[in-house]
């Protein structure tokens, strides 16, 4: 497995994990935990992307040409951005708070299962 194609199975391993836990939260639970689940996988899948094009806009410079202070600037907005916005989810009382808990952990999973799936694939390969 290339290093190139992680982030892209990270994302789309995500998305297809977002799409189970809505299917199964709304027909197991009800559709506020539903589309809580599905509005916190989006959050935490829209900061993943985010980072990542910003990490990797910061890695392609030379230490002597990367912006620290940009660097925590454009982090302080994408923290900033991202609690406003779960703020304003929890606020509104349409949401429930734990199906929001679960989608905000779907790219945790998502790493979880990759960090393995390349631990096994490595560990193969060295047999």
């Amino acid at each position: 497995m290339k290093t190139d194609n992680l982030a892209t199975l990270l994302i789309g391993g995500s998305l297809v994990l977002l799409a189970l836990l809505a299917v199964i939260s709304f027909f197991a639970f009800s559709t506020a935990v539903a589309v809580s689940a599905t509005a916190g996988g989006v959050i935490a899948i829209i900061n993943l992307l985010w980072q990542r094009r910003t990490l990797g806009s910061l890695l392609t410079l030379t230490p002597a040409e990367r912006p620290v202070a940009s660097a925590m600037v454009r982090f302080l907005i994408r923290i900033s951005l991202t609690a406003l916005a779960l703020y304003l989810i929890i606020t509104s009382r349409w949401f429930s708070v734990w199906g929001l808990l679960a989608g905000l952990s779907v790219t945790v999973f998502c790493l979880f299962g990759l960090t393995l799936y390349v631990a096994i694939q490595t560990k193969e390969n060295e047999s």
